[in-house]
């Protein structure tokens, strides 16, 4: 019995992904989500213990609701009522010393938090929601990082709103600088294929071309991202987002000396060979590197050097070839041209663009519909309204 990952072996059996789940925290296996690889002793194991689940499914089936529906008609509304995205399992809340107000806006909830600083749920006077990163207080006391704060949060404002939360509101000269964006609602593509699996080839065309258009709106505006990765990355109905600018710096001022202490610039799995050997050598380029790795995850459920040590990731990238097992025969000659480790060698984002464009697939009205391209369980889990 080969390895599997769980929702391989959960669609084998017969049974929803959060039984196999349930069942190997049961037998003291402790696996967070469907995409996690089973090696094949916990397979059997596993099959054996879930006998008297699939003997019961039938029963199951005649009785209950279907909680993955087969996809629905183009044109349609679904409104799931299982298994969704819960927009408020990232929000936690407030610490006795994180603000209670930032600028004009209430601060409600702690979304997150970075080598940057921290991340909040704010609202405006009106209600509206928006996501409020304030500084770290050693970073604000740093004169060349606030001119680069500076710089960024101008060129953040030149940015498609179509392919990031735009800039709503900023202090860049206060005590502790802020920034504040449009809070989007929608789960990340990396909560996505933890939950429902790698998409399939139909879904990851659609994915690469927004990315690849978020990109080309980043670059436009004189940033590179530097941090491009699947939790970087909103699912919605109306397209793919890239947040999380925290960690790009304006083009401008990307060659010259980094002076912010203790700062982590990128995510090993995600990063390309030349930012993790020198952060001062980031190009663009980098940030296609990033895409490759991103699309390599949408498509497999791993990146392309999966391990959870850093150092020997960021060693393997240097001297291996990625990993790209899982990901669908025809979609490997578009992610392995963006991990080439030279830059020079790398695609450029319209080449790409026209590359995915001739191979992507619309609906029978010529739109691209998410109940047309993703699976039923993945579109459930979005919470989708057709379009």
């Amino acid at each position: 019995m080969a390895n599997v990952r769980v929702y391989e072996l959960a669609k084998k059996v017969g049974v929803d992904s959060k039984v196999v789940l349930d069942k190997m925290t049961e037998l003291g296996h402790l696996v967070r989500s469907a995409s996690a690889t089973i090696e094949a002793p916990v397979v059997r194991e596993l099959i054996d213990a879930l006998s008297a689940v699939q003997e019961r499914m039938p029963e199951q089936r005649a009785s209950e609701p279907r909680s993955c529906p087969g996809p629905p008609p183009a044109g349609s509304v679904l409104r799931p009522q299982h298994h969704e995205w819960d927009p408020t399992s990232r929000w936690k809340p407030l610490q006795p010393f994180d603000p209670r107000r930032v600028g004009p806006y209430t601060v409600l909830r702690r979304i997150g938090s970075g080598s940057m600083g921290r991340v909040f749920l704010g609202q405006s006077p009106a209600g509206r929601l928006l996501a409020v990163k304030v500084v770290k207080e050693e970073l604000a006391d740093d004169p060349e990082f606030r001119r680069r704060f500076q710089r960024e949060v101008a060129a953040a404002r030149g940015v498609n709103g179509f392919y990031a939360p735009p800039v709503v509101d900023a202090d860049t000269g206060g005590d502790i600088p802020w920034l504040a964006t449009a809070y989007v609602s929608a789960p990340s593509l990396r909560d996505l294929v933890d939950a429902c699996g790698p998409l399939p080839l139909k879904a990851l065309r659609w994915a690469a071309a927004q990315l690849v258009e978020a990109l080309r709106s980043v670059h436009a505006a004189a940033i590179v991202h530097r941090d491009l990765k699947p939790s970087n990355v909103l699912v919605g109905v109306d397209g793919l987002r890239v947040i999380d600018f925290g960690l790009a710096l304006a083009a401008a001022a990307a060659a010259s000396k980094l002076t912010v202490a203790h700062a982590t610039l990128g995510t090993p799995a995600y990063m390309s060979p030349e930012q993790a050997l020198d952060a001062r050598k980031v190009t663009p380029a980098s940030d296609v590197y990033a895409l490759g790795a991103v699309l390599v995850f949408a498509a497999s459920g791993h990146s392309p050097y999966p391990g959870g040590d850093p150092v020997r990731t960021m060693i393997r990238m240097q001297t291996e070839a990625p990993d790209l097992s899982g990901v669908p025969e025809a979609f490997v000659d578009v992610v392995a041209p963006c991990l080439r480790r030279d830059p020079a060698g790398r695609p450029e984002l319209g080449e790409l663009l026209d590359r995915l464009a001739r191979d992507m697939e619309p609906g029978p009205d010529g739109m691209y519909r998410p109940s047309e391209l993703l699976p039923p369980a993945a579109f459930e889990f979005l919470g989708l309204q057709d379009v």
